[in-house]
């Protein structure tokens, strides 16, 4: 019988083989995964959650890319996001701040997809402020200075209006 084996693993661009096993016999397939620009960080953190991707994926497509610093965003986040896939893999303290993150801005963020002024609480910037602190100590340097331009963005009233965002104290 002929099976198609397929391999694949976060961070990794999947690759599949044909084998033919005849007579109960066994056969080795090597694989060779390269890697992949596939990468995801919301997807790894949220595990599939549709809902909750869907309301970012919208977030990116009707409010992000229609402005050029959100498509600075945007592109900034797919270039980082195979390093930051590694770095949620490894650092679990990391992963756990990013999981706090998101579920601190979600509210922020369903709200502006019905309409309103996105608006960040001191208290969701303290828990944005951990990751990126957390994140900082880690990653690249390519992705240290995106994240350095991100706090830099967030304390900047022109940045923050280009997205109808205010800071509630």
């Amino acid at each position: 019988a002929v099976y198609t084996l397929r391999a694949s693993a976060v961070v990794y661009q999947s690759s599949s083989s044909s084998v033919t096993i005849t007579n109960d016999n066994t056969e080795t397939v090597n694989f060779a995964l390269g890697t992949g620009s596939e990468a995801c960080p919301s997807e790894l953190i949220l595990e599939n959650d549709s809902k909750e991707l869907a309301l970012l994926r919208n977030y990116r497509d009707t409010i992000l890319l229609k402005s050029e610093l959100g498509k600075q965003y945007v592109k900034n986040y797919y270039a980082h996001a195979a390093e930051m896939v590694k770095v949620i893999l490894t650092h679990g303290t990391i992963r756990e701040k990013v999981v706090a993150a998101l579920e601190a801005v979600k509210p922020s963020v369903e709200s502006v997809m019905e309409g309103n002024s996105l608006t960040l609480t001191t208290l969701q910037l303290s828990v944005i402020e951990k990751l990126t602190t957390a994140l900082k100590a880690v990653v690249s340097p390519e992705l240290r200075k995106s994240i350095c331009q991100l706090e830099k963005d967030l304390n900047n009233k022109t940045a923050s209006k280009s997205f109808s965002a205010a800071v509630i104290k």
